[in-house]
């Protein structure tokens, strides 16, 4: 950039010339920072591992490192834990880019399996509530999930919306609902529930690739400690 405005100061000093000059110095800035930009989003979203800290508070940092599209990466994260719990029965959890509105395609929440739809929300609105109650009232079952951090809010929050909607609706942490699944794949060891952490992430970046244009929503997975295998 110094070079450019080096370049710049010897060329003629006409009233057009340097009107031009200051709009190409201007579209180079740009250009530049943009490109810095976008390497720095190609990075991914980087959360430090700590072993002596639990998987939810490492799926917390990952929930809290995407501010420009934390959405994203709550759907996806769940996304992924459904798709390896019931990674027997193919296509049985439907996926869809986090701009996609459930009224334009016709769904009842973020996901359904079976009678059961999950919400997922990072700041659950009344909207959110309605869709939920409306959900429970016609005979389904429902999960809202929140981040840990919003959970206590969203229960009170729920209860203003509706008298007895935690008694319908089964509202949860991200956190907790995935890491619980992780643990229950695991058989509740330590290093193989790592092993299905592994896994979900890598499930999550192939959901990222195949439904967002986004490249700063895929997470750079650390290394666990463990192998990639048991045994």
């Amino acid at each position: 950039m110094r070079l450019i405005g080096e370049a710049l100061t010897q060329t003629p000093t006409g009233a057009g010339i340097k009107q031009e000059g200051d709009a190409l110095v201007a579209y180079l800035y740009e250009r530049i920072f943009s490109l810095l930009a976008e390497h720095r989003n190609l990075q991914g979203i980087t959360a430090p591992y700590a072993a002596s800290e639990s998987m939810a508070t490492y799926i917390a940092k990952l929930l809290n490192a995407h501010q420009t599209n934390p959405g994203a990466v709550l759907q996806h994260l769940i996304g992924a834990k459904l798709e390896i719990r019931f990674a027997d029965q193919p296509g049985i959890v439907r996926h869809h880019s986090s701009a996609t509105a459930d009224v334009q395609i016709g769904r009842l929440g973020d996901f359904e399996i079976g009678s059961t739809v999950f919400h997922v929300t990072k700041n659950p609105t009344n909207d959110h509530f309605r869709k939920a109650w409306q959900n429970a009232q016609n005979g389904r079952k429902v999960y809202l999930l929140v981040p840990r951090q919003m959970l206590t809010a969203t229960i009170s929050l729920a209860e203003v919306f509706k008298e007895g909607f935690t008694k319908k609706v089964d509202i949860h942490s991200v956190e907790g609902f995935v890491t619980q699944n992780l643990d229950e794949l695991a058989v509740f060891d330590r290093d193989e529930a790592l092993r299905q952490l592994h896994q979900l992430l890598t499930k999550y970046n192939e959901l990222v690739a195949r439904y967002e244009n986004e490249p700063s929503l895929k997470i750079v997975i650390p290394d666990f400690g463990v192998s990639s295998t048991a045994g």
